[in-house]
């Protein structure tokens, strides 16, 4: 999915939905997966038995990037 905006507005809109959807941002080192996979790695959306949703994304990732894996996964989870 290619949006057409700046990696300011990727990071401004994915800070609302963080914002809104209560999430705890952690980025995570992806050196440490093979590296067949690291190129495909977009993030993991965790929710924990204490209510808290971790939203656990690759450091250095491209903020529009960001931007579609956070939708994604924030939609995924929203319909299960």
């Amino acid at each position: 999915m290619a949006l057409n905006i700046t990696a300011a507005e990727a990071r401004d809109a994915t800070q609302a939905l963080v914002t809104h959807h209560q999430l705890q941002v952690e980025e995570w080192d992806t050196t440490v997966l093979p590296k067949e996979q690291r190129a495909s790695y977009m993030g993991h959306l965790f929710r924990l038995t204490d209510g808290r949703n971790i939203l656990v994304v690759p450091v250095g990732q491209d903020p529009v990037e960001r931007l579609v894996a956070v939708n994604k996964l924030v939609d995924y989870v929203g319909r299960s």
